[in-house]
C-alpha cells in the first residue's frame, strides 16, 4: 500500500483542491475563484493580527476535516464541511473577540483566493 503525503491530503488530491475550491467559492460568494496555495499552507499578512488569526483558524478548520475524514476513511465534501466550518463561527460569534472578523468573513476569504 502507498502512503499518502501530507501534500497530496491537503493540497494535491483532485477530491480535495475541489472541496477546498468549493468551500472558498462559499465563503467569497465568487464562483471560480482558487484558493492560493502559499496563503493556504502559510497564512497572509495583514494589518490586523486578529484577522490574522481568523483567517488561520479557517483555514486550519478545513485542513483538521481533511484529516478526519482521512482517518475515518471517507471523501470529504464540501457540503459537510461548510456546514461543519458555519457551526465554528457560529460558535465564535457568541463572543465579542471575534465579531468584527465574522462580519468581514467575505472579505477576509475573497482575500485567500486569487
Amino acid at each position: 500500500m502507498r502512503h499518502e503525503s501530507v501534500q497530496h491530503l491537503f493540497w494535491e488530491c483532485e477530491i480535495t483542491i475541489n472541496m477546498i475550491n468549493s468551500v472558498g467559492e462559499r465563503l467569497t460568494g465568487v464562483v471560480g475563484r482558487r484558493f492560493d496555495k502559499g496563503m493556504y499552507f502559510s497564512g497572509m499578512e495583514d494589518i490586523c493580527v486578529q484577522t490574522m488569526r481568523f483567517s488561520i483558524l479557517v483555514v486550519h478548520y478545513i485542513k483538521y476535516f481533511l484529516y478526519t475524514c482521512r482517518m475515518r476513511r471517507r471523501i470529504p465534501t464540501a457540503p459537510q464541511c461548510i456546514y461543519e466550518l458555519e457551526g465554528l463561527i457560529r460558535t465564535l460569534g457568541t463572543g465579542e473577540r471575534w465579531a468584527l472578523q465574522i462580519e468581514d468573513k467575505v472579505e477576509i476569504a475573497l482575500r485567500r483566493v486569487l
